[in-house]
Order: structure tokens, then sequence, then C-alpha cells
């Protein structure tokens, strides 16, 4: 990630976001991908049920109902396809990022 901004500073175009990824994910399937990576370690992979989001959100100071409902199970889709042209790089494969963050704690 700190590659892509440091690019995104030298090569990037003022003013244009670049969204690097090659994968959405949902929480639940990181989950899992990080057990694979390390199965002796515990990772959440439950799904809270929207309805109980719904009632936690009436509770969250920073929360509303009005603004989680419509987000609820919507998936948001980017489209990255000239971002790494554009930032002359080479995506780097999920499970690579995961292993870098997970080593670096």
């Amino acid at each position: 990630m700190a590659d892509a901004h440091i690019a995104a500073l030298t090569k990037g175009s003022n003013g244009k976001r670049i969204v690097v990824h090659t994968k959405g994910m949902w929480m639940k399937e990181i989950g899992i991908e990080l057990r694979k990576l390390r199965p002796k370690t515990a990772y959440p992979t439950k799904v809270l049920p929207k309805w109980l989001t719904v009632v936690m959100a009436m509770f969250h100071p920073k929360l509303t109902v009005k603004a989680v409902k419509p987000s609820l199970g919507r998936h948001v889709g980017y489209d990255v396809g000239t971002s790494f042209a554009d930032l002359g790089m080479t995506p780097t494969p999920v499970q690579d990022t995961f292993l870098d963050g997970l080593d670096s704690i």
C-alpha cells in the first residue's frame, strides 16, 4: 500500500482518485483466507445478522439506522482497470498482502 501511495504522488494525476485492489472481499472471506494462511490462529468468519446490525446502530454514537440500512448486504465494486498501469505497478496477490500484514504485527 505504501508503494501505491508513493507512486500516486509521483506518477499519478492531480485530483485523480486511484483505487488499488485486486479483489473485493467480504469480511467473512477475509477471515477464511486468514485461517488458511495461519491455521493456528482464530479469525472471525461469522456474519452478523442484518437485524442485529440495525439494532446496534441504534445505540452506536456515530451510526444511524438510516445510514446503515441501505448498505447492508450490498457489494460495491470499483473499476481498477487502469490503476496499476497508471502507477507503473504490478498487483500483489491478496494472500501476499495478508501475509505481509500478519508478519508486521
